[in-house]
Parts: C-alpha cells; structure tokens; sequence
C-alpha cells in the first residue's frame, strides 16, 4: 500500500518525501567515507556499501582486471563506482538520468579518484523524470568497443521493451570484443510465475502486457518483469551469448543467491 501511494507521487514530489524522512536519520549518523546520505540514496536498499562491495568481487570473478575500461549503465549515486575504487586502475565511465546522483558522485567521488568520471543524462522516465531524451532512441556518447566491461543494475527494471532492445544494442557497440555486460531483470517464466501466484505478499507484477508484466499500470518504469522466451530472444538479436542467468530471490524462493534481489545476467559479445 505504500509503495502504491509513493508510486501516486510526482517525480519530483517522490524525491522531497524521502529527504524529508530520512533528515533525522542523516542528521545524527556518522559520516561514512564516500557514502552518501541516506536521504540522497534513491535507489535499491540494504546495506548500500557492502552491495558496492559484493558487486566488485563478482565483476572479478567474471574476469573484471585492475587496468580494464569499464562502463555503469545508471550509475545512480555510486554504489557500484565506490565498491570499485579500492580495485579498478584502469578508466571508469557511469552515466546516470538523474541529475542529483551524477553531481553528487562528481563532487564526492572523482576529486579522489579522477579516473572515475560521472555525466548525466536527461532521460525521461515516470518515475524519477517526467521530461527529458527518449531511452528508445538514445545513442550512448562513447566510442564503440571501448570498453571490457559493462554493468547495469536495477536499470532493466526500470525500462519497458524498446528502450531494453536499444541499450542491448548501445552496449553490444560500445563493448570490445570478449567483452561482458552484467545485467539484472526481473524475469517471468513459470516457475516465478507459479511462486508470485502463490504468495500474495511478495513482489508483485499483476499487470500484463505482450512482452513484460508491470507492478503499477500508472507508473511504467516503476518496476517491470519480462517475460523470459522475449527477454532471451532479443538478448540473442542483439548480439550477444548468454553466459549465465541466476535465479534472485524477488519470487520469494531463496536460492543462496545473496547477490541481488533480481535475476543477474551475464552477457558475453
């Protein structure tokens, strides 16, 4: 009920309540390094340093070296970038659609770290931008084969069909040969069907359209589930192999995947 009366917010009102609950809380916490205020993090919860963390060693484990390129698809306000900064040497590139998280990541992150560099991007989304570039159609600003690795985490979710298919083939481009994309979704097949059908306190997709599922009919972007025969079809289309797919825990079966809440592609070009 209260993700549904937030989701009834304006984008910019969502951003307002947040800071507003979260102002005690900032006011009487230590400072913690480079993590940012509790009422400036906007996306995903839990432990928001150990997750950066949990993110670096996984990357490593698919192969992510100290001096390699990597680029963060929604780079929100650096829980990935500052997992990385104790281990990537090499050039980090994160684009984000808002504007707060960008500059916060640029004030805080790249003064020590100046091979981390930060850009926003308008895009419209009815969640976090009512205005803004169409994601659909948008061309990411780097060259292509540029990079060893890319990720984008909890950035599907927040996206409907065509604007999936385009950043597929943006990040298929901008990827060097060998390259990997580390990827989540919320995925819908039967097994995760059967479970949402069954706990009707979990997460919820109750709303279903040709090739996804949506949490809010009002709110597209506000969470999406795909369905997995269109998620791994166009995964293919756009050029790349599916490495491996791992089960989250979203459906509310717990797998011992500890490492996101969503499924966790990777892709391999």
């Amino acid at each position: 009920m209260l993700r549904k009366l937030y989701y009834l917010l304006p984008p910019k009102m969502r951003f307002l309540v947040r800071r507003l609950i979260y102002f005690p809380y900032d006011l009487w916490s230590s400072k913690d390094g480079l993590k940012p205020p509790k009422s400036l993090i906007y996306t995903g919860s839990g432990d928001f340093i150990r997750q950066g963390i949990e993110w670096k060693n996984f990357f490593i484990e698919q192969g992510l070296q100290p001096g390699d390129y990597f680029l963060d698809i929604g780079s929100g306000i650096g829980r990935i970038a500052i997992g990385l900064t104790s281990y990537l040497k090499g050039d980090y590139q994160g684009f984000e659609a808002m504007e707060l998280g960008a500059e916060w990541c640029k004030k805080n992150i790249t003064p020590k770290y100046p091979n981390f560099s930060f850009k926003h991007v308008s895009l419209h989304n009815d969640l976090y931008n009512a205005s803004g570039l169409d994601a659909a159609t948008y061309k990411f600003e780097y060259p292509s084969a540029s990079f060893h690795m890319a990720c984008a985490i909890s950035v599907f979710s927040h996206m409907i069909d065509n604007e999936v298919e385009n950043y597929l083939s943006e990040t298929f481009r901008v990827l060097k040969n060998g390259g990997k994309l580390i990827a989540t979704f919320f995925v819908m097949d039967d097994d995760s069907l059967s479970a949402m059908s069954a706990n009707d306190k979990g997460f919820r997709f109750d709303y279903e359209y040709e090739h996804y599922y949506l949490m809010d009919k009002n709110v597209k972007s506000a969470n999406v589930c795909f369905k997995r025969g269109y998620l791994d079809s166009v995964i293919v289309k756009s050029g790349f192999i599916i490495q491996s797919a791992i089960r989250g825990s979203w459906f509310g079966i717990k797998n011992g995947n500890n490492l996101a809440f969503q499924d966790v592609y990777v892709l391999v070009k």
